[in-house]
């Protein structure tokens, strides 16, 4: 028999909310870098985006196909940290301007 570790589904639960939460933001940072003409930041949300699907896939998927190892794979990938990183290059010329 396979020995995965059980997951619990509010942690599968969170992990869908911070996924969603990702999303969201990513959408709103896109219409943000499109419009200030920033093609390669558009490029790495697209990319981020992408890399989220398959694990959301999964993670909708039935509980029990679900291992440590799929939750693993995106705290591992940090997608806030990235996500954060890219932020910044979209924003922070207009916080400059502002100031």
């Amino acid at each position: 028999m396979d020995r995965r570790e059980f997951v619990e589904q509010r942690e599968i639960t969170e992990v869908l909310r911070q996924i969603k939460d990702i999303k969201r933001e990513i959408q709103r940072l896109v219409k943000k870098a499109t419009k200030a003409n920033l093609t390669a930041e558009v490029a790495q949300l697209n990319e981020l985006s992408a890399q989220l699907l398959p694990l959301e896939t999964t993670l909708k998927g039935s509980p029990d196909t679900i291992s440590r190892d799929t939750l693993q794979e995106f705290y591992d990938a940090q997608m806030w940290e990235t996500l954060n990183g890219i932020r910044i290059k979209i924003e922070l010329p207009n916080e400059i301007k502002k100031n």
